[in-house]
């Protein structure tokens, strides 16, 4: 991503605070895990959408007094030690290319200066990152911190600034939505390799290793999300995880899944049958769901909800489902299909906006209806990911195969 995205993103935060505001991001650190062992680290993605770095144990800080904004980036100081035992650590110049920040410090520095900060003439208001995803959720170093400066400085007001954060993240950049397609044409080429080894008697985990294999092969060293490869009764469970059941002849495996490419995220669902062959009930099932995916496709547009959305996929369930005999009420619809048919994509899978506000151009959006027959032993999901534009959708993943005609004809050969 060009300095220059990052560069605007800090001037329109930036610009929503008040003079004499200090706002700090964090980019956080990896938890432990046992031993000397860490978990592997995820960078902070409003961090990230603020500097482009992706890298642990920084800090970004942003004063806005005098008229005038700086900003200041902190970094770990080079340790020669630690450059041989563990790898080459981010010099100031690297981290001045990379977000455009100038004035580059070590972050031994950052809570004095941070003081000073809010012991100053100027000093309105402290802006942190103080999302919480759950109400139990363990604190973040950003909540201890606050909770920390607010007995150190009654009185001292603190705000979050994840909401304005997460408002300007919505709609999608051009950049963002190529680095989108990116990790989708990495997936698509993931998915085709495992259509292309599948075979019956396998194990999930093979389909997940072919997976695996092309996105690391082309870059994308760790997925978007956890993957699901779900076959036959399994595939009735959303977020089936274990993905260690050995595939029968004539099941069907549902893939749920995604390549991560510079902090942007895939997330794409296909169903196939092992053997390369859709039986009859199979196809029946399987097609309504793609007429589902086509309508929902269709309706997506500026204006609507995602909400919106998945009604026109329920509305079409309630009609098709009776039509089969699998239902013959409308309600009954959320027997087979008990999840949305949307959510907003991006630098997180399950990205920011909520499902009630109406989509607007450059909201990255999921299409993913589903049909779940657990006494048939059979779950379909078809997910594709959609960019809003001025007229309607452009469909980012379309050339992601999902014709039964074509699944069977690629996986015949």
């Amino acid at each position: 991503m060009d300095k220059h995205f990052h560069m605007d993103n800090r001037k329109a935060l930036m610009d929503t605070l008040p003079e004499g505001g200090v706002a700090v991001l964090f980019s956080g650190n990896p938890p432990h895990r046992s031993a000397d062992a860490s978990y592997n680290f995820s960078v902070n993605r409003n961090f990230l959408y603020m500097t482009g770095i992706a890298r642990e144990n920084l800090a970004l800080m942003l004063i806005k007094k005098s008229g005038k904004v700086l900003e200041r980036l902190y970094i770990d100081p080079i340790n020669e030690r630690y450059q041989k035992w563990i790898g080459r650590q981010l010099t100031p110049a690297q981290a001045t290319e990379i977000s455009g920040i100038e004035d580059v410090r070590e972050n031994t520095n950052l809570m004095k200066e941070l003081a000073a900060e809010l012991n100053g003439y100027h000093f309105t208001g402290l802006w942190l990152d103080l999302f919480r995803y759950n109400v139990d959720d363990m604190k973040s170093y950003e909540q201890k911190l606050a909770h920390d400066l607010g007995k150190k400085y009654p009185g001292a007001a603190i705000h979050s600034l994840s909401n304005t954060v997460f408002n300007a993240r919505r709609n999608k950049k051009p950049c963002e939505i190529e680095k989108i397609r990116k990790a989708i044409a990495i997936t698509d080429d993931g998915i085709n390799n495992m259509m292309r080894h599948s075979k019956p008697g396998m194990f999930e985990y093979e389909f997940e290793a072919n997976f695996m294999f092309e996105l690391i092969r082309q870059g994308a060293r760790t997925p978007a999300f956890g993957t699901i490869l779900a076959s036959g009764d399994s595939a009735t469970i959303l977020h089936y995880v274990e993905n260690n059941r050995q595939t029968e002849d004539g099941q069907m495996i549902l893939l749920d899944l995604g390549a991560d490419w510079e902090g942007y995220c895939a997330d794409i669902s296909r169903t196939f049958p092992v053997n390369g062959k859709f039986t009859e009930r199979q196809a029946v099932l399987y097609s309504i769901v793609l007429e589902a995916n086509r309508r929902a496709i269709a309706f997506a547009k500026p204006g609507v909800t995602q909400d919106d959305i998945n009604e026109v996929v329920k509305a079409y369930y309630a009609e098709a489902l009776k039509e089969i005999g699998l239902i013959d009420k409308p309600e009954e619809v959320a027997r087979y299909y008990y999840h949305g048919c949307a959510h907003s994509l991006g630098l997180d899978v399950h990205d920011v906006g909520d499902k009630d506000q109406p989509l607007v151009p450059g909201v990255v959006t999921t299409i993913e209806p589903g049909l779940y027959v657990a006494e048939e032993g059979i779950g379909i999901r078809i997910e594709d990911d959609i960019v809003i534009t001025e007229t309607g959708c452009e469909v980012l993943s379309a050339g992601i195969i999902k014709e039964i005609a074509d699944i069977e004809t690629f996986m015949a050969k």
